[in-house]
Protein backbone atom coordinates (compact mmCIF):
# COMPACT_ATOMS: atom_id res chain seq x y z
CA UNK A 1 0.00 0.00 0.00
CA UNK A 2 1.47 3.53 -1.01
CA UNK A 3 2.00 5.15 1.99
CA UNK A 4 0.50 9.15 1.31
CA UNK A 5 2.89 12.29 2.77
CA UNK A 6 2.01 14.99 4.94
CA UNK A 7 -1.24 16.82 3.98
CA UNK A 8 -0.91 20.12 1.42
CA UNK A 9 -1.68 23.20 1.89
CA UNK A 10 -4.07 24.04 -0.97
CA UNK A 11 -3.74 27.56 -2.76
CA UNK A 12 -6.61 27.68 -5.48
CA UNK A 13 -5.40 31.07 -7.16
CA UNK A 14 -7.09 30.28 -10.80
CA UNK A 15 -10.03 28.63 -11.29
CA UNK A 16 -11.40 27.18 -14.50
CA UNK A 17 -15.19 26.93 -14.95
CA UNK A 18 -15.79 24.59 -18.09
CA UNK A 19 -19.63 25.35 -19.05
CA UNK A 20 -22.15 24.07 -21.64
CA UNK A 21 -24.88 26.09 -19.93
CA UNK A 22 -26.99 23.14 -18.93
CA UNK A 23 -28.48 22.73 -15.69
CA UNK A 24 -25.71 21.37 -14.17
CA UNK A 25 -23.60 24.29 -15.02
CA UNK A 26 -26.19 26.37 -13.61
CA UNK A 27 -25.10 24.30 -10.59
CA UNK A 28 -22.06 24.19 -10.79
CA UNK A 29 -21.27 28.14 -11.46
CA UNK A 30 -23.40 28.16 -8.09
CA UNK A 31 -20.66 26.66 -6.41
CA UNK A 32 -17.77 28.60 -8.39
CA UNK A 33 -19.37 31.31 -6.58
CA UNK A 34 -18.48 29.69 -3.29
CA UNK A 35 -14.85 28.43 -3.93
CA UNK A 36 -13.92 31.42 -5.57
CA UNK A 37 -15.37 34.00 -2.15
CA UNK A 38 -13.58 30.84 -0.02
CA UNK A 39 -10.51 30.85 -1.96
CA UNK A 40 -10.10 34.63 -3.19
CA UNK A 41 -10.09 32.78 -6.79
CA UNK A 42 -9.85 34.48 -10.07
CA UNK A 43 -12.44 32.68 -12.55
CA UNK A 44 -12.17 31.92 -16.26
CA UNK A 45 -15.35 30.68 -17.27
CA UNK A 46 -14.56 29.12 -21.04
CA UNK A 47 -17.42 27.70 -23.29
CA UNK A 48 -16.53 25.10 -26.41
CA UNK A 49 -18.68 25.98 -29.67
CA UNK A 50 -19.06 22.25 -30.59
CA UNK A 51 -17.99 22.06 -34.55
CA UNK A 52 -19.78 18.57 -35.22
CA UNK A 53 -22.70 20.57 -34.12
CA UNK A 54 -22.54 23.07 -36.68
CA UNK A 55 -24.82 22.78 -39.92
CA UNK A 56 -23.17 23.61 -43.30
CA UNK A 57 -25.50 25.81 -44.87
CA UNK A 58 -26.83 28.55 -42.72
CA UNK A 59 -30.29 28.27 -44.94
CA UNK A 60 -30.48 24.79 -43.28
CA UNK A 61 -33.87 24.21 -42.31
CA UNK A 62 -32.64 22.41 -38.23
CA UNK A 63 -30.18 22.80 -36.50
CA UNK A 64 -27.85 26.12 -36.22
CA UNK A 65 -24.90 27.65 -38.02
CA UNK A 66 -21.34 28.05 -36.76
CA UNK A 67 -22.03 32.07 -36.52
CA UNK A 68 -24.90 31.05 -34.54
CA UNK A 69 -23.35 29.03 -32.39
CA UNK A 70 -20.58 31.01 -31.29
CA UNK A 71 -22.77 33.92 -30.58
CA UNK A 72 -24.59 31.72 -28.35
CA UNK A 73 -21.72 30.58 -26.58
CA UNK A 74 -20.32 34.57 -26.51
CA UNK A 75 -23.70 35.61 -25.22
CA UNK A 76 -23.83 32.82 -22.73
CA UNK A 77 -19.88 33.17 -20.89
CA UNK A 78 -21.07 37.10 -21.18
CA UNK A 79 -24.19 36.30 -18.59
CA UNK A 80 -21.88 34.33 -16.92
CA UNK A 81 -18.75 37.08 -16.26
CA UNK A 82 -22.30 39.00 -15.39
CA UNK A 83 -23.05 36.93 -12.64
CA UNK A 84 -19.37 36.91 -11.47
CA UNK A 85 -18.79 40.26 -11.06
CA UNK A 86 -22.28 40.88 -9.19
CA UNK A 87 -20.16 38.66 -6.45
CA UNK A 88 -17.37 41.11 -6.71
CA UNK A 89 -15.23 37.85 -8.44
CA UNK A 90 -12.09 38.39 -10.23
CA UNK A 91 -13.11 37.27 -13.82
CA UNK A 92 -12.43 36.44 -17.54
CA UNK A 93 -14.16 34.43 -20.27
CA UNK A 94 -12.97 32.41 -23.55
CA UNK A 95 -14.96 30.67 -26.45
CA UNK A 96 -13.18 27.81 -27.49
CA UNK A 97 -14.32 26.09 -30.98
CA UNK A 98 -13.42 22.48 -31.39
CA UNK A 99 -14.92 18.96 -32.53
CA UNK A 100 -14.49 17.64 -29.04
CA UNK A 101 -15.17 19.63 -25.99
CA UNK A 102 -13.09 17.61 -23.78
CA UNK A 103 -9.97 18.06 -25.71
CA UNK A 104 -10.72 21.56 -26.13
CA UNK A 105 -10.83 21.82 -22.42
CA UNK A 106 -7.95 19.84 -22.07
CA UNK A 107 -5.83 21.73 -24.24
CA UNK A 108 -6.64 25.47 -23.03
CA UNK A 109 -5.94 24.04 -19.21
CA UNK A 110 -2.41 22.56 -20.29
CA UNK A 111 -1.91 26.20 -21.39
CA UNK A 112 -4.02 27.99 -18.81
CA UNK A 113 -2.65 25.92 -15.97
CA UNK A 114 -5.83 26.43 -13.18
CA UNK A 115 -5.67 25.18 -10.23
CA UNK A 116 -8.73 24.03 -10.27
CA UNK A 117 -11.27 22.93 -13.01
CA UNK A 118 -15.14 22.87 -12.02
CA UNK A 119 -17.92 21.26 -14.28
CA UNK A 120 -21.18 20.39 -14.40
CA UNK A 121 -21.97 16.61 -16.03
CA UNK A 122 -25.23 15.26 -17.00
CA UNK A 123 -27.51 12.29 -15.33
CA UNK A 124 -27.22 8.49 -15.71
CA UNK A 125 -30.10 8.61 -18.30
CA UNK A 126 -28.80 10.67 -20.30
CA UNK A 127 -27.85 8.08 -23.34
CA UNK A 128 -26.11 10.14 -25.34
CA UNK A 129 -23.03 9.34 -22.35
CA UNK A 130 -22.88 5.90 -23.82
CA UNK A 131 -21.73 6.83 -27.50
CA UNK A 132 -20.04 9.99 -27.42
CA UNK A 133 -18.57 9.84 -23.93
CA UNK A 134 -18.38 11.99 -20.94
CA UNK A 135 -16.90 15.32 -21.46
CA UNK A 136 -16.18 16.16 -17.82
CA UNK A 137 -14.70 12.48 -17.38
CA UNK A 138 -12.57 12.52 -20.58
CA UNK A 139 -11.06 16.19 -18.56
CA UNK A 140 -10.55 14.77 -15.09
CA UNK A 141 -8.51 11.73 -16.59
CA UNK A 142 -6.24 14.15 -18.69
CA UNK A 143 -5.61 17.28 -16.65
CA UNK A 144 -2.90 17.75 -13.88
CA UNK A 145 -4.87 19.49 -11.68
CA UNK A 146 -8.06 18.40 -9.13
CA UNK A 147 -11.30 18.66 -11.03
CA UNK A 148 -14.77 19.37 -8.88
CA UNK A 149 -17.75 18.03 -10.29
CA UNK A 150 -21.34 19.31 -9.67
CA UNK A 151 -23.75 16.81 -11.06
CA UNK A 152 -27.64 17.35 -11.90
CA UNK A 153 -28.38 15.51 -8.27
CA UNK A 154 -25.90 18.25 -6.49
CA UNK A 155 -27.44 20.14 -3.51
CA UNK A 156 -25.97 23.59 -3.32
CA UNK A 157 -26.00 24.74 0.30
CA UNK A 158 -27.06 28.01 1.25
CA UNK A 159 -24.42 30.48 1.74
CA UNK A 160 -21.69 33.02 0.36
CA UNK A 161 -18.55 30.20 0.90
CA UNK A 162 -18.22 27.00 0.85
CA UNK A 163 -17.96 25.01 3.79
CA UNK A 164 -17.46 20.88 4.37
CA UNK A 165 -18.49 19.34 7.79
CA UNK A 166 -17.89 15.58 6.46
CA UNK A 167 -15.75 14.71 3.35
CA UNK A 168 -15.66 11.48 2.55
CA UNK A 169 -12.76 9.46 0.89
CA UNK A 170 -13.00 5.99 -1.53
CA UNK A 171 -9.97 4.51 -2.31
CA UNK A 172 -8.86 1.35 -4.33
CA UNK A 173 -5.57 1.27 -2.69
CA UNK A 174 -3.80 1.83 -5.53
CA UNK A 175 -1.16 4.80 -6.09
CA UNK A 176 -3.92 6.80 -8.25
CA UNK A 177 -6.42 6.85 -5.36
CA UNK A 178 -3.93 7.17 -2.45
CA UNK A 179 -2.69 9.90 -3.90
CA UNK A 180 -5.88 12.13 -3.67
CA UNK A 181 -6.46 11.06 -0.30
CA UNK A 182 -3.99 13.75 0.33
CA UNK A 183 -6.52 16.33 -1.00
CA UNK A 184 -9.45 14.82 1.52
CA UNK A 185 -6.95 15.18 4.83
CA UNK A 186 -6.34 18.92 3.65
CA UNK A 187 -9.35 19.63 3.04
CA UNK A 188 -10.96 18.44 5.71
CA UNK A 189 -8.02 20.25 8.38
CA UNK A 190 -8.45 23.79 6.83
CA UNK A 191 -12.30 23.00 7.28
CA UNK A 192 -12.12 21.34 10.55
CA UNK A 193 -14.41 18.86 8.96
CA UNK A 194 -15.07 14.98 9.52
CA UNK A 195 -13.06 12.58 7.06
CA UNK A 196 -14.17 9.31 6.10
CA UNK A 197 -12.06 6.86 4.52
CA UNK A 198 -13.98 3.95 2.91
CA UNK A 199 -12.73 1.04 0.99
CA UNK A 200 -15.42 -1.40 -0.93
CA UNK A 201 -14.91 -5.00 -1.27
CA UNK A 202 -16.64 -5.99 -4.75
CA UNK A 203 -19.64 -8.77 -4.47
CA UNK A 204 -17.65 -10.63 -6.78
CA UNK A 205 -15.46 -11.35 -4.30
CA UNK A 206 -18.16 -13.56 -1.98
CA UNK A 207 -16.99 -15.87 1.24
CA UNK A 208 -13.82 -14.33 1.25
CA UNK A 209 -15.07 -10.62 1.87
CA UNK A 210 -15.01 -10.89 5.57
CA UNK A 211 -11.45 -12.44 6.15
CA UNK A 212 -10.25 -9.50 4.06
CA UNK A 213 -12.38 -6.84 5.92
CA UNK A 214 -9.59 -6.22 8.71
CA UNK A 215 -6.98 -6.44 6.39
CA UNK A 216 -8.57 -3.44 4.41
CA UNK A 217 -9.58 -1.77 7.65
CA UNK A 218 -5.81 -2.40 8.64
CA UNK A 219 -4.43 -0.74 5.60
CA UNK A 220 -7.31 2.45 5.36
CA UNK A 221 -5.97 3.36 9.11
CA UNK A 222 -2.16 3.32 7.88
CA UNK A 223 -3.11 5.66 5.45
CA UNK A 224 -2.95 8.19 7.43
CA UNK A 225 -0.04 9.99 9.02
CA UNK A 226 -0.08 10.44 13.14
CA UNK A 227 0.22 14.10 12.79
CA UNK A 228 -3.33 13.84 10.90
CA UNK A 229 -4.80 12.00 14.23
CA UNK A 230 -3.81 15.16 16.40
CA UNK A 231 -6.43 17.65 14.73
CA UNK A 232 -9.12 14.82 14.14
CA UNK A 233 -9.83 10.71 14.11
CA UNK A 234 -10.78 9.71 10.76
CA UNK A 235 -13.16 6.80 10.80
CA UNK A 236 -11.94 4.07 8.45
CA UNK A 237 -14.90 2.14 6.76
CA UNK A 238 -14.70 -1.35 4.96
CA UNK A 239 -18.26 -2.09 3.07
CA UNK A 240 -19.28 -5.11 0.56
CA UNK A 241 -21.24 -4.44 -2.28
CA UNK A 242 -21.25 -2.58 -6.00
CA UNK A 243 -18.74 0.44 -5.82
CA UNK A 244 -20.50 2.98 -7.23
CA UNK A 245 -23.75 2.74 -5.38
CA UNK A 246 -22.39 1.77 -1.94
CA UNK A 247 -20.13 4.99 -1.98
CA UNK A 248 -23.17 6.71 -2.93
CA UNK A 249 -24.95 5.16 -0.02
CA UNK A 250 -22.20 6.50 2.62
CA UNK A 251 -22.47 9.74 1.32
CA UNK A 252 -25.95 10.21 1.32
CA UNK A 253 -26.09 8.22 4.78
CA UNK A 254 -23.47 10.04 5.98
CA UNK A 255 -24.28 13.10 4.71
CA UNK A 256 -21.05 14.42 3.21
CA UNK A 257 -20.81 17.40 1.49
CA UNK A 258 -17.74 16.62 -0.27
CA UNK A 259 -17.03 13.23 -2.44
CA UNK A 260 -12.89 12.79 -2.65
CA UNK A 261 -11.94 10.04 -5.78
CA UNK A 262 -8.34 9.75 -7.25
CA UNK A 263 -8.81 8.54 -10.78
CA UNK A 264 -6.29 6.55 -12.91
CA UNK A 265 -4.96 8.53 -15.90
CA UNK A 266 -6.37 7.73 -19.39
CA UNK A 267 -4.26 7.66 -23.16
CA UNK A 268 -6.66 8.48 -25.72
CA UNK A 269 -9.93 10.03 -25.30
CA UNK A 270 -12.94 7.62 -23.61
CA UNK A 271 -15.84 6.71 -26.82
CA UNK A 272 -18.54 4.18 -26.74
CA UNK A 273 -17.84 2.74 -23.40
CA UNK A 274 -19.90 1.72 -20.31
CA UNK A 275 -20.12 3.92 -17.58
CA UNK A 276 -17.94 2.79 -15.01
CA UNK A 277 -18.11 3.91 -11.52
CA UNK A 278 -16.29 7.14 -11.44
CA UNK A 279 -18.76 8.26 -14.21
CA UNK A 280 -21.86 6.76 -11.78
CA UNK A 281 -20.50 8.42 -9.20
CA UNK A 282 -20.13 11.79 -10.48
CA UNK A 283 -23.74 11.42 -12.04
CA UNK A 284 -25.83 10.62 -9.11
CA UNK A 285 -24.01 12.16 -6.02
CA UNK A 286 -25.82 14.35 -4.02
CA UNK A 287 -22.85 16.59 -3.07
CA UNK A 288 -19.51 17.69 -5.18
CA UNK A 289 -17.29 15.84 -6.27
CA UNK A 290 -13.49 16.02 -6.24
CA UNK A 291 -11.53 13.68 -8.44
CA UNK A 292 -7.32 13.75 -8.52
CA UNK A 293 -6.06 12.11 -11.26
CA UNK A 294 -2.92 10.04 -10.64
CA UNK A 295 0.48 9.97 -12.43
CA UNK A 296 0.80 6.23 -13.15
CA UNK A 297 1.36 6.56 -16.82
CA UNK A 298 -0.93 3.33 -17.38
CA UNK A 299 -3.71 1.76 -16.13
CA UNK A 300 -3.97 -0.01 -12.88
CA UNK A 301 -6.34 -3.01 -12.14
CA UNK A 302 -8.67 -1.13 -9.50
CA UNK A 303 -12.36 -0.56 -9.80
CA UNK A 304 -12.34 3.02 -9.78
CA UNK A 305 -12.53 2.52 -14.21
Amino acid sequence: MPVIGQPIALTVEKILFATDFSESSLKALAYVKKLAHHFGSAVTAAHVVDLSLATQSPEAAVGFSMPDLREIGEEGIRKVRQELRREHIIEKGIVLTGVNPASSIIEYAREFRPDLIVMGTKGKRNLERFILGSTAEDVLRHVTCPVLTVGPECVIPDGDNVSWSHILYATDFTPDTAHAALYALSLAQESKARVTLCHIILDRMGICAGSLRDSFLDELNAMVPEEVREWCSPECVVKQGEAPSTILKLANDGNADLVVLGVRPAIHLRTHVPAGVTYKVLASARCPVLTICGSAAFPWNGFFG
